[in-house]
């Protein structure tokens, strides 16, 4: 998958709140940054952090690819 196609389907998804979906983008060991929250390392951890997505309004998500690699 090219990483604007991952990019567009993580926006999709979390716009439209599911939590679950925006997770099957991930590896199963995986490293999440999200300032300003520490460092998650596992999908449960994004879950627990992400609860509150359900309660957000105007979802606006910018992204911006510095690089990519194969």
């Amino acid at each position: 998958m090219e990483i604007d196609d991952w990019l567009q389907k993580f926006r999709n998804r979390w716009r439209n709140k599911q939590v679950d979906r925006v997770l099957e983008l991930f590896a199963d060991e995986v490293e999440y940054y999200e300032t300003p929250t520490p460092e998650l390392e596992s999908k449960e951890e994004i879950r627990n952090e992400w609860r509150n997505i359900r309660s957000q309004e105007n979802i606006e998500i910018d992204t911006e690819v510095f690089s990519s690699a194969g």
